[in-house]
């Protein structure tokens, strides 16, 4: 059963630096070795990958997004947490408490 993480505006999220990973033109293609399972992210997936090299808070990141895929707030933050939600399931991304410089 997939659990829902509490993320909100303010819950700052970053890479699993341990998850291995290569990037195939402008796709992430990742080894989940916990779960046993190949992923392949599509270009939106990929560029929310690229933005949590660094610790973002959730808010920083739908922000981000709505600006760069000119999309609907609302919709973005539907579709970015559940995506959010699976990757934090699977240990790909992980909720820290605070940002690091």
């Amino acid at each position: 059963m997939k659990q829902n993480y509490t993320i909100d505006s303010h819950t700052v999220l970053q890479r699993n630096p341990n998850q291995l990973f290569t990037m195939i033109d402008d796709e992430v293609v990742m080894l989940n070795i916990k779960h046993e399972e190949y992923l392949n992210l599509n270009s939106h997936a990929s560029y929310i990958w690229q933005q949590l090299e660094n610790p973002h808070s959730f808010g920083e990141l739908t922000d981000q997004l709505c600006s760069v895929y000119n999309v609907e707030k609302t919709l973005c933050i539907k579709d970015t947490l559940d995506f959010i939600n699976d990757l934090v399931e699977k240990d790909i991304i992980q909720i820290i408490n605070e940002k690091t410089p």
